[in-house]
């Protein structure tokens, strides 16, 4: 059924609301609210969503009572007239008219009176009247008015007819079955089953996760109903804890319906099982990890069947989860669960040189990271470095060891400090470069030379010939006594670079160590090819036409003191050959002055050593003689060049310089007192090095 709104003043506190009529005695006719059939009662018997007709009543709000005034049907005439009229709104107004309160009421229906419709408009197949039905006035069902024509008045008069074909269902002994007895209606007698009694197995049953459909004990003067013959039953809220609803509807001879309740009690998650939480990683932010709870073979649901308060789940330690159950379930449990420091990630080690290792790793959350490395003595993991960085390089290590670290984050909470699981890592060191690498350049082949390195396996030498843009192996020495190789097969016109390494092999893994380098074109690689003879005499060569003369120099002994004493003051111990010789050029190029008039005058008659090494004055025959002496008391095979050095307005200028022959390799030796490397100043340099000398009357 479908319910009617009524409106009423607040004044008619005992009153009968009628949908017809205003009345006298505080009865009040019914205001139109949300459309203008507010006065009918619609119903919808086949609940199909649509209404089949509606009932006009009175009704006191006293005693619930209702009487129907008036019927209409829309679906062909079958009409049930509903023991109650469920939920009918009643508002209240004041004497102005305003809605103030309203309330809702159930009435009773108990008495029928309804007026003879004129003509069978309304005409009725079947009406049911239930059993609450006391009184009904007569001819208030199934009669109509019909006129008909009277010949004697001439005219149409009225009269009252029934409807043969109208079918009254009833409940036995009831004011409906008397009316269709004695207005000669054919009647059918059914049970309501509102006059049963109905019982449940039980009043209170436990959550099972499925519907609980019990079954109820329904009897009518002795007769226990049967389910699915007499009567079907539809449940509702039926599953959940709270409280269940059922509506037994009559089939069959019985009409109407019972509806009951039931309870659903919230079963008791004592017995449920929470799986163990894995350790949780330290973040800094507290960790709130979900749950997995069972309960009898169900998988719960946070926030519908439980829901989770954590504490002490920021820092790391032990954790606790309290688990509250609610919904369908009862009860509290709790589980504990550790969070420790994160195990550390991307940790990499590898030697950086012979007495370096580098350790990296990525950052985690913690108060810093530390780092121990096991000492062989104590056979022991000892602490070297505490850091906040995410890398660490240990120096000061020997080569070619192996150095094991372990290293660990730390959280320092309350004074205690937490630690993750270590992660241990090894590193070879790399071994040391030759401590000397030199090279000695000969006529088209070099020697190469290092010192030992009696924990290396060997060495590798690279060479280049692009100073350095690209480099070829070209040599491995699998000895490590092995301390020089001789280059041959070279070219006297190209520049070479050598590298070396050593290299350590362990295993099946090579570890290689640093480049040392040395150059074709360096001065020391040139000069380490001489082999070394003092003597105190030397070829002076003229080549200033297109044949040369020569004679020879002797070093007189005042030239060897003046030269043993020059050596003695400024070549220092340790000093390599190029050293000396540039020691000795350079002090020629910045101490002495270039002679003319009275200055060349004092050392005209002097010896080339004399006149630079004690009176510091000189030209270019003092200058570069006095080199070419100490060169050969040093033990190199040199001369003195009497040529040209470039033209002048037709004019050679006539110069002396010094060459030095190693392996038949011609270098130049030139100072002069310009205070710059080129042009008047060389140090074993090739011709092809040089600019402007002029021997023969050639370009050299």
């Amino acid at each position: 059924m479908k319910k009617m709104m009524f409106f009423a003043t607040a004044l008619a506190a005992s009153a009968l609301v009628s949908g017809l009529a205003l009345k006298g005695g505080g009865m009040l006719r019914a205001s139109a609210a949300w459309e203008q059939t507010d006065q009918y009662y619609y119903y919808d018997t086949d609940n199909d969503g649509s209404y089949d007709g509606c009932f006009i009543f009175d009704a006191d709000i006293n005693t619930k009572k209702a009487t129907i005034k008036d019927i209409y049907s829309y679906d062909g005439g079958n009409v049930v007239i509903p023991p109650v009229m469920e939920n009918v709104d009643i508002w209240y107004s004041d004497d102005k008219g305003y809605y103030t309160d309203v309330k809702t009421y159930n009435f009773t229906v108990t008495a029928i009176d309804v007026p003879v419709y004129d003509y069978d408009y309304w005409h009725f197949t079947s009406v049911e009247i239930p059993y609450t039905v006391t009184a009904i006035t007569p001819e208030s069902l199934g009669y109509y008015t019909d006129y008909y024509y009277d010949e004697e008045l001439d005219e149409y008069v009225s009269c009252t007819k029934r409807y043969e074909d109208m079918t009254i269902f009833c409940t036995r002994s009831t004011a409906g079955e008397t009316y269709a007895s004695e207005n000669g209606f054919d009647f059918t007698v059914y049970e309501y089953l509102a006059l049963a009694k109905m019982t449940l197995p039980a009043s209170s049953y436990t959550y099972t996760g499925k519907a609980i459909t019990p079954t109820p004990t329904i009897t009518l003067d002795g007769q226990k109903l049967v389910k699915n013959k007499d009567y079907t039953i539809t449940y509702s809220s039926n599953t959940n804890a709270g409280t269940a609803k059922f509506t037994v509807t009559g089939i069959g001879n019985f009409r109407g319906k019972l509806s009951g309740k039931f309870t659903i009690g919230k079963k008791s998650a004592a017995s449920a099982k929470i799986a163990a939480v894995a350790q949780q990683n330290y973040t800094g932010k507290a960790i709130s990890p979900g749950l997995n709870i069972t309960l009898g073979g169900v998988k719960l649901v946070s926030g519908k069947d439980y829901t989770v308060k954590y504490s002490a789940n920021t820092n790391p330690g032990t954790a606790k989860a309290v688990v509250t159950f609610k919904g369908n379930y009862s009860g509290s449990k709790s589980v504990s669960f550790k969070i420790a420091i994160a195990k550390m990630k991307n940790v990499k080690v590898a030697a950086t040189s012979n007495k370096g290792i580098k350790l990296t790793w990525g950052k985690i959350p913690c108060d810093k990271y530390y780092i121990y490395r096991y000492d062989t003595k104590s056979k022991s993991y000892k602490l070297i470095k505490t850091t906040t960085a995410t890398s660490y390089t240990n120096t000061n290590l020997s080569q070619i060891t192996k150095y094991t670290y372990r290293i660990k984050a730390g959280k320092t909470v309350k004074g205690k400090t937490y630690f993750d699981q270590s992660v241990t890592v090894a590193a070879y060191t790399k071994p040391s470069a030759p401590t000397k690498f030199s090279l000695a350049v000969k006529n088209k082949a070099i020697k190469v030379s290092w010192s030992k390195n009696s924990k290396a396996s060997g060495y590798q030498i690279y060479r280049s010939s692009d100073y350095g843009y690209s480099y070829k192996l070209v040599k491995t020495v699998t000895s490590p006594s092995t301390v020089s190789w001789t280059n041959t097969g070279l070219s006297n016109d190209k520049y070479y670079v050598y590298r070396i390494r050593s290299y350590k092999k362990i295993g099946n893994t090579t570890y290689y160590g640093g480049f040392k380098y040395a150059y074709s074109d360096d001065p020391l690689s040139r000069l380490n090819a001489a082999s070394l003879k003092p003597h105190r005499s030397f070829k002076v060569y003229n080549r200033q036409g297109k044949g040369t003369t020569s004679y020879t120099y002797t070093l007189s002994d005042r030239d060897i003191k003046i030269l043993k004493n020059f050596a003695a003051k400024h070549f220092k111990s340790g000093m390599t050959r190029d050293e000396k010789l540039w020691v000795t050029l350079n002090w020629i190029n910045k101490n002495v002055t270039y002679a003319l008039g009275s200055d060349w005058n004092q050392i005209s008659s002097k010896s080339w050593v004399d006149a630079i090494f004690t009176y510091k004055k000189g030209q270019c025959a003092q200058y570069n003689g006095a080199l070419t002496a100490m060169m050969a008391y040093l033990g190199y095979d040199v001369s003195l060049v009497q040529g040209y050095r470039g033209v002048w307005s037709s004019n050679y200028w006539q110069h002396f310089w010094c060459e030095l022959k190693i392996d038949g390799m011609v270098y130049v030796m030139e100072t002069g007192n310009y205070g710059r490397n080129g042009n008047w100043m060389y140090f074993v340099a090739r011709y092809n090095e040089t600019s402007g000398y002029i021997r023969n009357r050639v370009n050299m």
